[in-house]
This record gives structure tokens, sequence and C-alpha cells, in this order.
């Protein structure tokens, strides 16, 4: 994250559900200090991966809390970094 805030609003964003199928169906949710967008992990509801488009090598399909993997996202991931 670019800053220490802990504090994340759930957002929609039409561009990102068109742009990344996988952010359609799940919660992402926003920084209110930096303005980062973070997928939020299905199982225990911690910040999964932070959702950049224009750089892909900083996003994970696995959480870092419960090591939950999210198939969708790692192919989505595999696809755009080819």
């Amino acid at each position: 994250m670019k800053c220490s805030s802990t504090i994340f609003k759930l957002v929609t964003d039409a561009w990102m559900r068109r742009s990344i199928p996988w952010t359609a169906e799940g919660k992402v949710r926003q920084c209110e200090g930096c303005g980062e967008k973070h997928f939020v992990c299905p199982e225990c509801r911690g910040l999964l991966t932070r959702v950049n488009i224009t750089n892909v090598r900083v996003m994970r399909a696995k959480c870092p809390n419960c090591d939950y993997e999210d198939a969708r996202i790692k192919a989505w991931l595999e696809e755009m970094r080819g």
C-alpha cells in the first residue's frame, strides 16, 4: 500500500467490472488514504490483492491472511503476464 491507512470503503467501479472479470462478482475496497483498490478475499474478508491493471506484477492470487487461492485471479494473471 502507498500509505498506512487502515480505512477502506466498499466501492463499485464500472470500468473495473468491465475490464477485470473477476471483480464483477466480488467485493472491491478502496483505501481512503491513497485511493488504491483491493479485492477482498471471499474466505476471510481480508485484502487479497491490490487491483492494478497497469502493473499486474503487484497482484497476487493467494490471500496473505488465510492462504485461499482464487483460481479466476490466478488464470487471469497468468494470461496477463503471458
